[in-house]
């Protein structure tokens, strides 16, 4: 048989017990109808943004949905038919217009003191834009050229990162084509182009980031009259923006982390 004392202590647990299921389903209700709110909350305004979506599809993304947006292929493809002047191959027949305009951006970074004679370039008549050049060391993914006048070369990252002395190499390869094509030394020219801008193991490559294309872009789309062309422009620079910051917020979490 039970003690009295017994008896109590077991009275006092059942009822702690009791106190506490009750406490908890409370707690659970409670918790369920605020979620139960915010759910709800949650859908109302998904809803709402879904309709407002139909008229602007701000989340539209072509390269995303032909998985082809961290594709440095055909990124440096679009790039060398934005530069491109020549009237074939699904040309934007805008001529010069995006190598000036790609010049008129980075001559801060091609030239000392932002020197305006470089804009000449995009006056050559016969410059070409070609891809994948390879040199005796390495392979360039964009060279910008006309014979005796300038060369550029554009070495294109996304996701990627430089490889063993890679610019190293190309700076030489970019030496022995410009020597090639007879092109003085001071019309010689690297870019190392990255989501973040960062800098190339070879300083004369100079550093460019993708925000700053994304912005030539939009000058081009604002100054092109087709309209196919505007758009395509215009959304090639919101989805280089969105690569570029989602490079950044990655690169922020790999810092808490570390």
């Amino acid at each position: 048989m039970k003690t009295k004392n017994e008896a109590t202590d077991l009275a006092r647990l059942q009822s702690l017990v009791t106190g506490h299921a009750a406490f908890c389903s409370q707690e659970t209700s409670q918790l369920q109808s605020v979620l139960s709110e915010m759910l709800s909350g949650f859908l109302a305004e998904r809803t709402k943004w879904a309709e407002s979506q139909r008229a602007t599809a701000d989340d539209f993304n072509l390269f995303e949905i032909l998985d082809v947006e961290g594709d440095e292929v055909c990124h440096s493809k679009i790039l060398a038919w934005f530069l491109d002047h020549r009237i074939e191959h699904g040309t934007h027949a805008q001529g010069s217009l995006g190598l000036r305009l790609f010049l008129e951006e980075l001559r801060g970074e091609l030239t000392e003191n932002r020197d305006d004679r470089i804009l000449s370039y995009a006056s050559e008549p016969n410059y070409w834009v070609h891809r994948e050049i390879s040199g005796n060391e390495a392979r360039v993914d964009i060279e910008i050229a006309a014979l005796r006048k300038f060369l550029i070369h554009v070495e294109v990252k996304i996701h990627s990162m430089e490889g063993d002395a890679q610019t190293d190499r190309e700076f030489r390869d970019l030496q022995a084509r410009g020597a090639e094509l007879d092109v003085p030394e001071s019309a010689r020219h690297g870019v190392f182009l990255t989501l973040d801008g960062r800098n190339a193991t070879n300083e004369k490559f100079r550093p460019v980031s993708w925000s700053r294309v994304a912005k030539v872009l939009d000058q081009f789309a604002a100054e092109v009259e087709p309209r196919e062309v505007q758009l395509f422009a215009r959304h090639y620079a919101k989805a280089i923006r969105k690569l570029s910051v989602v490079e950044r917020e990655e690169i922020e979490a790999e810092d808490v982390e570390v």
